[in-house]
């Protein structure tokens, strides 16, 4: 009876024993977890840009999409009715690259680019040259007879790069509205960051909507306030 009773005391002292090696793991793995580090946001420049096109102009805004490499980095922005208008920097910095009668590229704060794509009458500004948000970089063509690329409407391709890479520009603040992605390629939508109210809605169209008015965010109030200033 001894040895019996013996036998079942030692039985559940290694219950006991394997039932608080059960407890401590899952507790160490729930420390692990509440102390492991959260996914990174989405990278973005840390300073406000106004939209590239002209003071005042209310343009079609769209969804996101890629440039090149499938990272959905890019928007298009241009007038209804097949209008011309002036294509501008979106904040100050130094022109990197330019390609007559197609884009300019410019280089901001901690590698940050925008390209400026499907331009005709691109300005006479120099590689190496410090230029101001507000600047003129050219006007939207109509792509393929009268710029580079292919579209259907008059339009800049902007793009937000970073060393030369494609950027996600889902969450990016553009001149007064924030840029969200939905669904496919071309779709999603812009909001008023001043009270998150939608004002071009692309999430089912997928195509740009003439709602977004360049009149929130003016160029020269981000050089006064020095954003972007970039050494050449």
């Amino acid at each position: 009876m001894h040895g019996q009773a013996g036998k079942t005391l030692e039985g559940k002292t290694n219950v006991k024993k394997a039932l608080g090696a059960v407890f401590a793991a899952l507790l160490i793995g729930a420390v692990n977890v509440v102390g492991s580090p959260t996914a990174d946001a989405a990278e973005l420049p840390d300073f406000p840009m106004a939209l590239p096109v002209g003071w005042g102009l209310k343009v079609q805004a769209g969804g996101t999409h890629t440039f090149s490499s499938g990272v959905r980095s890019s928007v298009d922005l241009g007038a209804s009715g097949g209008v011309s208008v002036p294509v501008v920097a979106a904040a100050d910095g130094v022109v990197s690259e330019v390609k007559a009668g197609c884009q300019v590229i410019v280089t901001h704060d901690d590698g940050w680019q925008t390209k400026y794509f499907h331009l005709k009458n691109v300005a006479a500004v120099k590689v190496g040259q410090k230029i101001s948000a507000g600047t003129k970089l050219g006007m939207t063509g109509m792509p393929g007879s009268e710029t580079c690329g292919r579209g259907s409407f008059r339009h800049v391709h902007f793009t937000l790069l970073k060393s030369g890479k494609e950027m996600p520009i889902d969450g990016l603040s553009l001149g007064g509205y924030t840029i969200h992605s939905t669904g496919g390629s071309y779709c999603g939508y812009w909001t008023r960051d001043s009270d998150g109210a939608v004002v071009a809605d692309a999430r089912r169209s997928c195509y740009a909507v003439p709602k977004v008015t360049n009149s929130l965010l003016h160029p020269a109030d981000l050089s006064a306030a020095g954003a972007g200033n970039t050494e050449v």
